[in-house]
C-alpha cells in the first residue's frame, strides 16, 4: 500500500497536511505557509519510513522509502539519518502529536529571517519537544537561525522555558544565535535568567561567557533580571562568573539590588549585599535608594536587612525630597513605618520638596492605621501645612477618607476651620468632590463652615454644585439654605456653576430653594441661562426657561443673548430650543452689532448657520457695527462650507465691503485660505481688482503675508494687479519683501517677478536690499532682456552662472550681457575655458558641436 501526505489549503492564510498511516488519516492543521506544510509532509513521510524500519527490523531502508513517498525531495537521506538513531524509537503518532502542538502555537516569523521550519522550531523549543526539535533541525538546519516578529530565535524560547537539552541542540546547529538579541536587546541568557533557569544559564554561560555582561536596550544585565525576580541561585551563578555586575546600573540607574529590594526578595538582597554592601547607599536616576523601593511596597524584612547594612539610608532623600518613610506612609505600610521610625524617629517631621510630611501622604491615601501610628509618635504633625497650605485633614477630606478625617479631627478639632493658601477649608474640598459622608462629619464638628468663603468667594455649595454633586448640595442646603443665593467674587451663584456644566438635577434642587436665582446676573451680566446656553446644556436651558421664560431675551454686559452664546459655540440643539421659544432673537445684535449668525459663521458652525438662516434669512445681509457681514467672518476664518451656505442665500454679498473697504476676498486672501478664495472668485472674479480704503487689493494682503498659492490664484485671474500700488505707493512685490514681512517672502517675490513691466519690477527690486538674490531669478524669468533692463541689473550679480545656457539659447547678445554681470571669479573661469577650448580645437583641427561647447562653458562657469 502506498502512503503519502497531501497538502490542502484551509481558508485564505492556512494550510493543513492530511497523511494516511495504517489506514487511518491524520491531520496537522494551522500551518501558515505552503512551504511549512510541505516540510511537515516530508517529516511525516520520513517518520513513517523510520517507524517501519524499526518495527520490521529491515536494514535496507531503501526498499521502504520508495513505497512511502517517492515524491519527497531529500527524503532518502533524511530517512537514512533517522534510521538506527534515537529518533527511530519515537512512534509515528507521537510525531504527529508533537508537530500538531508546534503548528498550533502562535509564533509569527519575521519574513526576512524565516525559514520553512522556523516557526515550528520556535514552538518546539518553547514547548520542550526534544524529538520535534531534532526532526525539524534535521529537515531544515537553517530554522535554528529563524526569528519571530519580536526578533526572538528558537534558542531564546528554549532558554525562557528552561529546556536545557533543546538549547544544546540549537547551539550545535547555530552557535552564533547565543548572542542574538531580540527587539528589546535580550539575548537568550536574559530569558533564562529572567525565569531563573539556573541549569540553562550554566549551559549558555559555558558556551558564551561574555554574555553575562550583555545589556538590553534598557541597560539590564542578566543579573538585573534574575535579581528582580528573586532567583537567588541564578544570581549566585552569574555573580561567580562576573562579580562586578553587582554594581552595574541600568539606563534608569537601577542596580540589581534596587530590583530585588523593589520586589521584596530578601534572600537575593542578602546575596547582593554580601558581594557589595555599599550598593545599599546607591541611588537610581530618581534619587531612590533600594530602601526607598522596599519601603514603598512594604517589604519590611527587606527593609530590616538594608537598614542593618546601611542605617543612615533611613534619612536619605530622593530627588523629590522623599524619605523611605514617606514612601511607606504613602502606601499605608504601617509595619514598615514602625521599623523606619525605630531607626530614625526624627524623620516623622521631615518634609519633602512640596512640604509634605509622612502624615500628609498617609492621610491623602486614607491609611488610617498608618496615620494613627504617626500621630502617636508626633501629635503636632496634624497641624503641619504643606506648600499649598493644606493640612493632613485637607488631603483626607479631598478624597473622602471619612475614617481618617475622624481620626485627625479627634487629634486636632480646630483643624476643621484651617484654610489653605487658596482659602479652602476641608469642607470645600470634600464638597467639591461630592464626599457627602465626609461633609456630614465636618459639618457636625463645625456647622458654621457651610458659609465659609474661599479667597475667590466660593462656598462649599459652589464647588459641589459646579461638579453636580446633588446629594452633597442637599446636605449643605439643609444646613444653610440661604447659601443658594450667595455669590462668589465673580457674582456667580451656585446655580450659575451647576448650569454651566449641565447638572440639571442639581439646578432643580437649587431652584427649589431659590427660584429667583434664575434672574440673578453675575458681574458680567450673565444669567444661569447664559452659562447653560454657552456650553450647549439643552436640558438645563429648558428647565431654566420653564421657570423664567423672559430670560431668553436677557443680554449680558456685552449685549449677548443666550442665543448668541449657543450660536458662537455651535450648539445647534440648544439654538433650536431657544429659537422655538423666541425666534425673534435671531435678529438681535450684541454691543458690536453681531447677530447670532455672525458668531456661528465666524467659527464655521455650518449646521447652526443653516438653522439661523431658516428662521431669519435676511440676517445673511446684516452688517455689524464694523460693517461686517456673516460672510466676511466666515471668509476670515476660511470656512468654505459656511461661505457656500451664505452665498447660496445671498450671492451678491461677495462684493459687499465692510467699513474699511474689505470684501470677503480681502479677508480670505489676508489669512491664506485658498479654497475660500477660489470659491469667492468663482462667483465674482472682478473682486481681485477691488481696493480697500487704503488702496490695498487682495493681492497686496496675500503678498504681505506670504501666501504664495493665493498670490498665484489672484494673478491668474488678474495679472495686471501685480504692479498696482496701494495709496501709500507700495506694490505687492514691495510688500512681500518689506521689513515688516521679515524674513522676506521670497517665493511670493519670485512669483511676482514675471508679472508686470520689467522696468517697474527692476525699480521695485532696486529699493529693497533683501531683494538682491532675486535679480538672477528676474533674469531667467524675463529672458530676453532689453539693454535698458540689463543696465538695471547690478553687476556683479550672484547666481547668474547657472543661467548661461538659457541665455545662449536666446542669442549671443543675451549671453554676452549675462557674462558681463557675472562675479569676477566666474567670469575669469569662463574666459579660461573658452580660450582653452579654442586652442584645443585649433591644435587638433577639430570642430566640436556647438551644444557641447556651450555645456563645457556653462560647467566651467558654474564650477
Amino acid at each position: 500500500m502506498r502512503r503519502r501526505g497531501v497538502v490542502e489549503r484551509v481558508g485564505d492564510q492556512r494550510f493543513k497536511v492530511v497523511y494516511s498511516y495504517n489506514d487511518v488519516q491524520h491531520e496537522i492543521k494551522d500551518l501558515r505557509t505552503e512551504e511549512e506544510a510541505g516540510l511537515v509532509c516530508d517529516l511525516l513521510a520520513s517518520s513513517d519510513s523510520a517507524s517501519q524500519v524499526h518495527f520490521t527490523r529491515v536494514k535496507l531502508c531503501s526498499q521502504i522509502v520508495p513505497a512511502a513517498c517517492t515524491e519527497s525531495l531529500g527524503l532518502h537521506s533524511l530517512v537514512d539519518r533517522l534510521c538506527g538513531s534515537e529518533l527511530s524509537r519515537i512512534s509515528f503518532l507521537d510525531v504527529v502529536q508533537q508537530l500538531q502542538a508546534c503548528a498550533s502555537r502562535g509564533v509569527d516569523l519575521s519574513p526576512q529571517q524565516g525559514s520553512a521550519g522556523g516557526r515550528l522550531l520556535c514552538a518546539a523549543a518553547g514547548l520542550g519537544l526534544t524529538h520535534a526539535t531534532e526532526l525539524l533541525l534535521l529537515a531544515d538546519p537553517l530554522a535554528a537561525r529563524a526569528t519571530d516578529s519580536a526578533m526572538r530565535t528558537p534558542i531564546s524560547f528554549g532558554a525562557e522555558f528552561g529546556h536545557t537539552a533543546i538549547c544544546q541542540l540549537l547551539l550545535d546547529a547555530a552557535h552564533y544565535t547565543i548572542k542574538a538579541a531580540d527587539e528589546d536587546g535580550n539575548p537568550p541568557l536574559h530569558w533564562a535568567a529572567y525565569e531563573g533557569h539556573t541549569a540553562t544559564c550554566q549551559l549558555l554561560l559555558d558556551a558564551a561567557p561574555h554574555t553575562v555582561n550583555a545589556a538590553s536596550t534598557e541597560g539590564y544585565l542578566p543579573l538585573h533580571l534574575a535579581a528582580g525576580y528573586g532567583h537567588t541561585a541564578t544570581c549566585q551563578l552569574l555573580l561567580d562568573r562576573a562579580p562586578h555586575t553587582v554594581i552595574t546600573a541600568s539606563t534608569k540607574g537601577y542596580l540589581p539590588l534596587h530590583l530585588a529590594a523593589n520586589n521584596g526578595h530578601a534572600d537575593t538582597c542578602l546575596l547582593l549585599l554580601d558581594r557589595a554592601s555599599s550598593t545599599a547607599a546607591v541611588a537610581d536616576s530618581k534619587g531612590d535608594l533600594p530602601l526607598h523601593l522596599a519601603a514603598r511596597f512594604g517589604h519590611t524584612a527587606t527593609c530590616q536587612l538594608l537598614l542593618d547594612r546601611a542605617p543612615h539610608t533611613a534619612t536619605a532623600a530622593s530627588s523629590e525630597g522623599c524619605l523611605p518613610l514617606h514612601r511607606a506612609a504613602n502606601n499605608g505600610h504601617a509595619d514598615t513605618c514602625q521599623l523606619l521610625l525605630d531607626g530614625a524617629p526624627h524623620t516623622i517631621s521631615t518634609a519633602d520638596n512640596d512640604g509634605w510630611l509622612p502624615l500628609h501622604f498617609a492621610a491623602d491615601k486614607g491609611h488610617t492605621a498608618t496615620c494613627q501610628l504617626l500621630l502617636d509618635r508626633t501629635p503636632h504633625s496634624v497641624t503641619a501645612a504643606n506648600s499649598e497650605g493644606c493640612l493632613p485633614l485637607h488631603l483626607a477630606a479631598n478624597y473622602g477618607h471619612t475614617a481618617t478625617c475622624q481620626l485627625l479631627l479627634d487629634a486636632a478639632p480646630h483643624t476643621v476651620t484651617a484654610a489653605s493658601t487658596k482659602g479652602y477649608l476641608p469642607l470645600h474640598l470634600a464638597a467639591g468632590y461630592g464626599h457627602t459622608a465626609t461633609c456630614q462629619l465636618l459639618l457636625d464638628r463645625a456647622p458654621h463652615t457651610v458659609t465659609a468663603a474661599s479667597t475667590k468667594g466660593y462656598l462649599p455649595l459652589h464647588l459641589a454644585a459646579g461638579n453636580g454633586h446633588t446629594a452633597t448640595c442637599q446636605l449643605l442646603l439643609d444646613r444653610a439654605s440661604r447659601t443658594a443665593a450667595v455669590a462668589d467674587n465673580e457674582g456667580d451663584l451656585s446655580l450659575h456653576l451647576a448650569a454651566r456644566n449641565g447638572h440639571t438635577a442639581t439646578c432643580q434642587l437649587l431652584l427649589d430653594r431659590a427660584p429667583l436665582a434664575t434672574t440673578a446676573a453675575n458681574s458680567k451680566g450673565g444669567l444661569p441661562l447664559h452659562f447653560a446656553a454657552s456650553n450647549g446644556r439643552t436640558a438645563t436651558c429648558e428647565l431654566l426657561l420653564d421657570i423664567a421664560p423672559l430670560t431668553i431675551t436677557a443680554a449680558n454686559s456685552e449685549g449677548c443673548l443666550p442665543l448668541h452664546l449657543a450660536a458662537n459655540y455651535g450648539h445647534t440643539a440648544t439654538c433650536q430650543l431657544l429659537l422655538d421659544r423666541a425666534s425673534s432673537t435671531a435678529a438681535v445684535a450684541d454691543n458690536e452689532g453681531y447677530l447670532p449668525l455672525h458668531l456661528a459663521a465666524g467659527f464655521g458652525h455650518t449646521a447652526t448657520c443653516q438653522l439661523l438662516l431658516d428662521r431669519a434669512p435676511h440676517t445673511a445681509t446684516a452688517a455689524s457695527s464694523e460693517g461686517c457681514l456673516p460672510l466676511h467672518l466666515a471668509a476670515n476664518s476660511g470656512h468654505a462650507d459656511t461661505c457656500q451656505l451664505l452665498l447660496d442665500g445671498a450671492p451678491h454679498t461677495t462684493s459687499t465691503a465692510d467699513n474699511d473697504g474689505w470684501l470677503p476676498l480681502h479677508f480670505a486672501a489676508c489669512n491664506g485660505h485658498t479654497a475660500t478664495c477660489q470659491l469667492l472668485l468663482d462667483l465674482e472674479s472682478h473682486t481681485t481688482a477691488t481696493a480697500d480704503n487704503d488702496g490695498c487689493l487682495p493681492l497686496h494682503l496675500a503678498a504681505h503675508r506670504g501666501h504664495t498659492a493665493i498670490c498665484q490664484l489672484l494673478l491668474t485671474e488678474a495679472p495686471e494687479t501685480a504692479l498696482m500700488p496701494t495709496l501709500g505707493g507700495r506694490t505687492p512685490l514691495q510688500l512681500a519683501l518689506a521689513p515688516a514681512a521679515w524674513p522676506p517672502h521670497m517665493d511670493v517675490a519670485r512669483l511676482l517677478l514675471a508679472a508686470g513691466p520689467a522696468p517697474a519690477v527692476l525699480a521695485a527690486l532696486s529699493h529693497i536690499p533683501a531683494a538682491r538674490p532675486l535679480y538672477a531669478d528676474f533674469v531667467i524669468a524675463r529672458l530676453p532682456l532689453t539693454c535698458e533692463d540689463w543696465a538695471a541689473v547690478p553687476s556683479p550679480c550672484p547666481g547668474l552662472s547657472s543661467f548661461l545656457s538659457a541665455a545662449l539659447a536666446h542669442s549671443t547678445n543675451q549671453a554676452r550681457q549675462l557674462v558681463q554681470h557675472l562675479p569676477p571669479a566666474n567670469a575669469q573661469r569662463l574666459r579660461i575655458a573658452a580660450l582653452s577650448l579654442h586652442r584645443a580645437q585649433k591644435l587638433l583641427a577639430v570642430l566640436l558641436p556647438t551644444p557641447l561647447v556651450q555645456n563645457i562653458l556653462v560647467l566651467s562657469c558654474a564650477a
